[in-house]
C-alpha cells in the first residue's frame, strides 16, 4: 500500500505515486520539482502524460523567447485575470514583480482596472490581449503598435505565449484544481 498521497483533484481520479506510470510519476515530478508539492495543472494532467509532456514541450520552446520576462510575466497576469485563475495569479504574481512589473499596474490588474501603465510597450500588450480576448479579434492599430514596440516574432510568441495559459486556466477551472493548503485567494 502507499504512504504518499497525491492532493485532490477533486474531478480527476488520479493514482497514488505507487500505481503510476513512469510517465505519469514523471509529470507527477515535474510539478513537485517546480512548485515544491504535488500541485497545479500538471497535476491534472498526470493521466494524460503524453498531452502534459507536448504542453511542457510548447512551454520549453516559449522559454527560448526573445520576449522579456517583465512582458511574459504581465501576458501570463492578464490572461489570469480575465479567466479568474486563482492558482495561476498566485504562481505568476511574485515573478511578475520580480521581473520588473510595478506593485500598481499588478493591483490594478488584481481590481480587474486598466493600469496606469508607465511603459509604453506594456500598455501595448495590455491593449492587445484585452481586444483578443475580449473581442475575440485584434484592431490593426493595436496590433500595429505592439509590433511597433516588440517586433513581429515576438507578437506572435506573445499570443502563443497566451495561449498556453489560457489552457493553464482552462486546466485548472476544468478540473477545480485548488490553491495550496493555506493559500488565500488573491483574486476578488
Amino acid at each position: 500500500m502507499c504512504s504518499d498521497q497525491v492532493p485532490p483533484v477533486p474531478r480527476v481520479e488520479l493514482p497514488l505515486p505507487c500505481d503510476m506510470s513512469p510517465e505519469q510519476r514523471a509529470v507527477y515530478d515535474q510539478a513537485v520539482n517546480f512548485f515544491g508539492a504535488p500541485i497545479g495543472p500538471r497535476i491534472a494532467l498526470m493521466i494524460t502524460p503524453d498531452v502534459a509532456a507536448r504542453w511542457s514541450d510548447l512551454l520549453t520552446a516559449l522559454e527560448k523567447s526573445s520576449l522579456s520576462r517583465r512582458l511574459w510575466e504581465l501576458t501570463i497576469l492578464v490572461v489570469a485575470r480575465e479567466w479568474d485563475s486563482q492558482f495561476e495569479w498566485w504562481a505568476h504574481e511574485a515573478p511578475a514583480l520580480k521581473q520588473g512589473l510595478s506593485r500598481e499596474v499588478i493591483e490594478a490588474l488584481r481590481r480587474g482596472e486598466r493600469p496606469a501603465f508607465e511603459n509604453a510597450d506594456e500598455a501595448a500588450v495590455y491593449q492587445y490581449l484585452t481586444e483578443l480576448m475580449r473581442d475575440h479579434r485584434v484592431s490593426d492599430p493595436t496590433y500595429d503598435a505592439l509590433k511597433a514596440l516588440i517586433g513581429s516574432r515576438q507578437v506572435v510568441e506573445l499570443t502563443v505565449l497566451a495561449g498556453h495559459y489560457s489552457s493553464v486556466a482552462m486546466t485548472l477551472a476544468a478540473h477545480d484544481v485548488q490553491l495550496p493548503p493555506g493559500v488565500e485567494p488573491p483574486l476578488p
